[in-house]
């Protein structure tokens, strides 16, 4: 109920729009998880701990890095008519799993995942190759606690691994134009 908050979604969306989901989401640092759920997760592209967790534990979401991805994904037969709304509740330095952006990476539209991309030389860059295979920057974004992010639903986004030793918590919310 923000002012500040409501005034910015609707210049994005309009006057009519309400929330389709919300959720507390933790990066986690190794630190605190154990070994074996380490092992397990590997190189797992989504690395959610949910799944190690019983189940009234789980309406927080724990990852340990997320793979680049599109938010489409939970939604693959909707039309991308929400944005994702994103509220750092932590400091998030470039060591506390900062979110990364892929610029103009919606543009492609919806795409399969995994996203086929590689690192290059450059760390701030890949190289995607999907059916319009293209390089592209990387911003990592760092913040603190209270700023908003948002960005479309078909946008490139991940982060790497906690390496602070501490855990950085963020609000994920998905708000849907309506009509």
């Amino acid at each position: 109920s923000d002012s500040h908050f409501t005034n910015k979604i609707t210049s994005v969306l309009g006057n009519k729009w309400r929330a389709l989901d919300y959720k507390a989401v933790v990066g986690l640092p190794d630190e605190v998880i154990p070994e074996w759920i380490q092992n397990e997760l590997g190189s797992m592209n989504i690395p959610n701990i949910g799944k190690f967790l019983k189940e009234e534990a789980r309406s927080v979401t724990m990852f340990r890095g997320i793979s680049l991805h599109q938010d489409i994904i939970d939604f693959p037969l909707r039309h991308p008519d929400f944005i994702t709304v994103y509220i750092y509740l932590d400091e998030v330095t470039i060591n506390s799993a900062p979110l990364m952006i892929v610029p103009n990476s919606h543009l492609n539209g919806a795409q399969q995942f995994p996203h086929n991309y590689v690192r290059m030389a450059d760390a701030n860059k890949i190289k995607y190759t999907n059916k319009f295979s293209s390089n592209y920057d990387v911003l990592t974004l760092t913040g603190e606690i209270g700023d908003v992010l948002f960005w479309h639903p078909y946008l490139l986004h991940g982060t790497q691994p906690v390496t602070s030793g501490l855990p950085r918590v963020s609000l994920r919310l998905l708000i849907e134009k309506n009509a």
